[in-house]
């Protein structure tokens, strides 16, 4: 078959068909044009402000009706005043742009320092506190460290006391308190329907008194030094030999 000439109706009918629009379908009409990135307009208050600080940054020119009006009273540009010691520019100028009573920047102002010295004021209570508390805790512990030390040193006095004394021939302590406790054999109870009797507790001691005690005692009776660790001869030669009666003395 020979092909269509060029030049034919059917030809040409079938470019026309082609160079028609298609129509669009539904989601295409539905679908919104891409929205070009304008730049945005300046809000009026930006503008003011802008305009504001441009205006008060010119100086003043002959063309001011203000300057002119200076000028034919005799100004000649400088400082105001006979001598020329008064300002050069203008005033500068507060705008307020909020809707708050006048004088509310001030009480605001005045509330937030109030604000912030208390702040400071609780914080540095708190901080007070804190350091009380870690120096009482410091404490605490210093106390029961001297408390340990004392009772070792009681312990240790109580054997010197006792050995000391069944030297000399004592049977008995002067005090109770002055010899090690001894820790009494359990006795068979006698088979009785009776409960035995509750005996009191011994009373605690104050180890720290009631070490100075046995110590005194030591240096009185047998002219002994706990700290020192020697028995001498006589009360004049422990005074004369020994550094003191307590273990501060013999450390310094």
């Amino acid at each position: 078959m020979a092909e269509d000439d060029y030049m034919s109706d059917a030809f040409i009918q079938a470019l026309e068909e082609q160079s028609k629009p298609k129509a669009k379908s539904a989601n295409a009409k539905r679908r919104k044009p891409r929205a070009t990135h304008l730049p945005q307009a300046k809000k009026r208050h930006v503008l003011e402000q802008e305009q504001r600080d441009k205006g008060l940054q010119t100086q003043l020119s002959a063309s001011n009706k203000g300057f002119r009006m200076l000028k034919a009273m005799g100004y000649k540009g400088g400082s105001l005043g006979k001598t020329n010691e008064g300002i050069v520019e203008p005033i500068d100028v507060s705008v307020k742009t909020d809707k708050s009573g006048l004088g509310t920047a001030a009480i605001r102002l005045q509330q937030q320092q109030q604000d912030l010295s208390r702040a400071r004021q609780a914080q540095a209570d708190t901080q007070r506190q804190q350091e009380a508390l870690v120096e009482q805790f410091a404490k605490r512990q210093q106390q029961l460290q001297q408390q340990k030390a004392d009772e070792r040193d009681l312990f240790k006095a109580q054997r010197a006391c006792h050995q000391l004394d069944t030297a000399i021939g004592l049977d008995e302590p002067t005090r109770a308190s002055f010899w090690p406790a001894v820790k009494e054999t359990a006795q068979e109870l006698p088979e009785t329907d009776e409960l035995p009797m509750e005996t009191e507790p011994p009373p605690m001691l104050d180890v720290a008194m009631e070490l100075a005690t046995i110590l005194k005692y030591l240096r009185s009776e047998h002219c002994y030094c706990f700290y020192c660790g020697t028995s001498l001869a006589s009360d004049q030669e422990l005074q004369t030999l020994c550094p003191g009666v307590s273990r501060f003395d013999h450390d310094n």
